[in-house]
Formats: structure tokens, C-alpha cells, sequence
């Protein structure tokens, strides 16, 4: 749950009162994830990190992205090379 807003005690006014509606079902906020902090520090979010006028990519993300990419076009390649082989040796042996 991500609540954006202006002022910060009325950030910690709503965290006090999701923590009691959760303590009613005897659930509790995670102490290191339920934080007040400024935007400009960006937010993490959905493989994003969000900033008030900007959004990049999650370096974890691009990497993986890279990684994969890297290795569909290897397999792609030997495929490839194998199909043009396999023509060119039908076509020597075919009179």
C-alpha cells in the first residue's frame, strides 16, 4: 500500500490508524516497510523506481532482461546455423 500526500504528520495520522484497523484482525505492519519518507527519494515500485518527474528501471531488472536477451539470440543463432547446414548439405548430396 503506497499513500502519497503533502504533509507528513497526516501521513503518520493514516499509519496509526491502518495499524490499529490491522491490530483488530490481529495483523501487524512490517517495521522496516511501513515508513514515511519524501518522494524524492523515489519509490519502489512494481520493478520501478519512481521519482515525481521520472521513472527508471530497476538495475536487478535490466539485467535480467539483458541476460535473456543475450541468450535467445545464442539459440537463435545456433538454430539458424544448423537449418542453413542442414540445406546445404540436401542440396550437395541432391544431383
Amino acid at each position: 500500500m503506497i499513500i502519497l500526500h503533502d504533509n507528513k504528520s497526516h501521513l503518520e495520522q493514516i499509519r496509526q490508524v491502518v495499524h490499529e484497523q490491522l491490530a483488530k484482525d490481529r495483523l501487524l505492519l512490517h517495521p522496516n516497510k511501513a515508513n514515511v519518507m519524501p518522494v524524492r527519494n523515489g519509490v519502489d515500485l512494481l520493478g520501478y523506481r519512481v521519482f515525481p518527474f521520472r521513472k527508471y528501471l530497476r538495475n536487478d531488472n535490466g539485467h535480467r532482461f539483458h541476460r535473456k536477451l543475450r541468450g535467445l539470440a545464442k539459440n537463435y543463432l545456433i538454430i539458424h546455423v544448423s537449418q542453413l547446414l542442414r540445406r546445404a548439405v540436401c542440396n550437395v548430396t541432391t544431383p
